[in-house]
């Protein structure tokens, strides 16, 4: 006993045995595990784009995405929008979407506020994203546009809201697109940076934490990464070959690598941020490099659902399925990782 206790209150031991415990899970990992089933193990939603997540137990599916998933987005006076890129501590914001779609703003310090989607005073507003334009985006009001404002101690800043396909389009990048939605048009998305959804399976932040142990770097939670759709089972990094899979009942193609920005140097909890020299970024500029993408840091893979095809846009609005934890990942086909 008194041996271990000395050993606990050496910090360099304490080191020392976290980094034998992440070789042992590597060995396990690469060598021991023949399993190679794949299971849904936690799933989240932004419901405003930037800010924080909200873990679920089961997800609704829409012809956007998950539903609620980055529908809301804050925007500068001049209507482009803002992130963790430019304001970090957008990570503190947690809402909630209650059952009848009104989204509550809740941060530290602030007051809780109900937004409704629409009303007899609503305005729209025209919005861009990277390099797209979204008309007729609701705007949620004065209200909502001086919490945020309070909250990050700005000015000018709205939020807005994503309507139906039916009165609000965005559409995936044609580059990528691998598939159509309805009768030739690209898949419908919602704010979200280019794909309806983000996959990562747990045995590829494991690994990386390993290496960052392996440097005595602090390892990382999951949510540095902010997936949609978080694996457990099968080999590290396996997501990047995804070409086709189906969750439960549902079809997915694998889109392309997911890019990574500074965001991911962002402690989700006290909106610390490291830079773009630090972790994980530094690490990952040693082996996930995609030439693809112009040798971009790449971690996870962007999903594109194969939604039924309507001829009739109302009714593809109207899909619904839900995606639950637990649900067994099958892939059906692979493709090359690319790098």
């Amino acid at each position: 006993m008194d041996t271990f206790n000395e050993l606990m209150e050496n910090n360099t031991s304490i080191q020392t045995i976290a980094f034998i415990l992440f070789s042992i899970y590597i060995l396990n990992t690469y060598f021991f595990n023949s399993s190679k089933s794949i299971y849904v193990s936690e799933l989240y939603i932004y419901p405003i784009k930037g800010c924080g997540g909200i873990r679920m137990e089961k997800i609704s599916m829409c012809s956007t995405g998950f539903k609620h998933d980055r529908r809301w987005l804050i925007v500068n006076s001049k209507g482009k929008f803002i992130t963790q890129r430019e304001k970090p501590e957008l990570c503190n914001i947690l809402p909630i979407v209650k059952d009848d779609g009104t989204l509550i703003l809740r941060g530290p310090n602030m007051w809780d506020l109900a937004v409704p989607t629409i009303n007899a005073k609503t305005k729209f507003i025209d919005v861009t994203i990277w390099d797209d334009t979204v008309y007729n985006c609701p705007d949620q009001g004065d209200e909502a546009s001086d919490w945020i404002n309070d909250y990050l101690d700005t000015d000018g800043y709205r939020l807005v809201w994503m309507d139906t396909p039916l009165n609000t389009i965005r559409h995936a990048p044609k580059k990528y697109s691998k598939h159509n939605a309805l009768n030739g048009k690209l898949p419908f998305i919602s704010f979200a940076d280019a794909f309806n959804y983000l996959i990562l399976g747990r045995e590829s932040l494991n690994d990386l934490n390993y290496k960052l142990a392996k440097k005595r770097a602090p390892t990382l939670e999951m949510n540095r990464f902010r997936p949609n759709i978080v694996t457990i089972g099968g080999k590290p990094y396996e997501e990047d070959t995804y070409n086709h899979i189906k969750i439960g009942t549902y079809n997915f193609i694998g889109v392309k690598h997911c890019t990574r920005c500074i965001v991911t140097t962002t402690n989700q909890l006290t909106a610390e941020q490291t830079g773009i020299k630090g972790e994980p970024l530094k690490t990952f500029r040693t082996y996930r490099r995609d030439p693809n993408q112009n040798d971009k840091i790449v971690f996870g893979e962007n999903l594109s659902s194969l939604l039924p095809t309507y001829n009739d846009l109302s009714k593809l609005h109207k899909f619904s399925g839900v995606i639950r934890v637990g649900d067994k990942i099958d892939v059906i086909t692979r493709k090359h990782r690319g790098f």
